[in-house]
């Protein structure tokens, strides 16, 4: 279940959505590093004998935006398409390695100018068609692209691209 509904004075006013799917372990080696990626404290305990790595096949999700608002969802509705985008997923780790290592200024710009986030040393923790995700102590924010990607050398295009929006952003009055 995913819930934003805490700091309402009537709880079942909020919008809530459950998930619901078949869940079993994976040994996935992407699963793990985007875990970490997000979660990199997680390091400490990961290969812990008890601990393990689940996936989620999402069926379907139940959705209440408040009074009267309620809807199924089915998978096509939550989840991004990855057929074509096989390279951009192979590519994902030397990306983030990339960016992280090379360009920690750049995703600060993305987070301050385009998140309207504080400054601070920001993080890629992963990057898909839709957009990437950067990290920074425990807050996460989702920079999305103009359009879908599918190739390293797309993600490079858009994140140049974002890079320049970014500065343009910072010379409006």
């Amino acid at each position: 279940m995913v819930e934003e509904t805490g700091a309402l004075a009537d709880p079942l006013q909020g919008a809530r959505l459950t998930l619901y799917g078949v869940v079993a372990p994976t040994t996935d080696e992407g699963v793990r590093r985007r875990f970490l990626a997000r979660h990199p404290e997680a390091s400490l305990y990961a290969d812990f004998p008890d601990f393990a790595f689940w996936r989620l096949a999402v069926e379907g999700a139940h959705y209440i935006g408040g009074f009267g608002r309620i809807f199924d969802l089915g998978p096509s509705d939550l989840l991004l398409p990855l057929r074509g985008a096989e390279a951009l997923i192979e590519g994902e780790p030397g990306i983030v390695e990339h960016m992280n290592g090379d360009h920690a200024d750049a995703l600060e710009l993305y987070a301050t100018s385009l998140a309207g986030a504080s400054p601070g040393s920001w993080r890629m923790a992963g990057i898909d068609p839709e957009g990437c995700d950067i990290i920074l102590e425990g807050q996460a924010r989702r920079i999305v692209f103009a359009t879908p990607i599918a190739t390293p050398s797309g993600a490079r295009k858009e994140l140049v691209r974002l890079a320049a929006e970014a500065r343009a952003r910072q010379r409006e009055p």
